[in-house]
């Protein structure tokens, strides 16, 4: 999409926005709005649906409503091209000596849907592979680690999870951890420690998104110090 139709998409929703909540919607404006939201490249950053198909074996192919609020039929009746599926690490996984465990869980069931829905999902890492899912009429899956206490303190890990089709991490969830400051938690090192400057550093040279979600503000000066990449961010 160019600059122009990326504009009209953005103007056509402020006005569809305010002709629905005043009951007075304009078919025709809808219309046109729905033939720009048909031609994007529709991507979620962020979708939680993965601890479900994990605790709860839950199936992407069959209904979610009322419950799971995301399946197969819902994303693509909603125009969605690509999918970032969450790879939240609770906090209690630190206590228990289980972050990474928890996420290769979560990375396995995203991999499992894909395996699952052949014809429906792909597992992208890329641009091209969105782009490709686009084509081909299906959903790009691709993931994301929210909370960087998966890690477990390793480089190493990090980029074990980047192989596996990671492609940004939240540094923090809203506890601290051993190199970051969260948020919502006591901090412990001012922002970034050395070790937390490493990892924003590596996370650069991988080409792995940072996402400064749930950290604190502290930290996210740090990174937008230590970065030499774009960052994120959903607060």
């Amino acid at each position: 999409m160019n600059r122009k139709n990326l504009c009209q998409t953005i103007v056509l929703s402020s006005l569809l926005a305010i002709s629905i909540s005043a009951q007075q919607r304009d078919e025709r404006l809808w219309k046109r709005a729905q033939e720009l939201h048909r031609k994007a490249i529709v991507v979620d950053g962020h979708n939680d649906v993965t601890s479900f198909m994990v605790d709860q074996d839950y199936d992407l192919g069959t209904s979610s409503v009322g419950k799971y609020h995301t399946d197969i039929a819902r994303m693509k009746a909603g125009g969605m091209t690509a999918q970032f599926f969450a790879v939240y690490v609770d906090r209690k996984y630190v206590k228990e000596g289980g972050s990474a465990r928890r996420a290769m869980d979560m990375i396995d069931s995203v991999y499992r849907a894909a395996e699952r829905h052949p014809n429906d999902i792909i597992m992208a890492t890329s641009v091209a592979d969105i782009r490709r899912a686009d084509k081909q009429g299906k959903i790009a899956a691709l993931m994301g680690i929210e909370g960087g206490h998966a890690i477990e303190n390793s480089l190493s890990a990090l980029r074990d999870f980047y192989r596996l089709g990671i492609r940004y991490m939240t540094l923090t969830h809203n506890n601290t951890n051993d190199w970051a400051d969260a948020c919502c938690d006591a901090a412990k090192h001012s922002g970034l420690s050395d070790f937390g400057k490493e990892v924003v550093r590596e996370m650069n040279r991988l080409g792995m998104f940072v996402d400064i979600s749930h950290v604190s503000d502290e930290t996210m000066s740090d990174v937008l110090d230590a970065s030499t990449a774009p960052t994120s961010g959903r607060r």
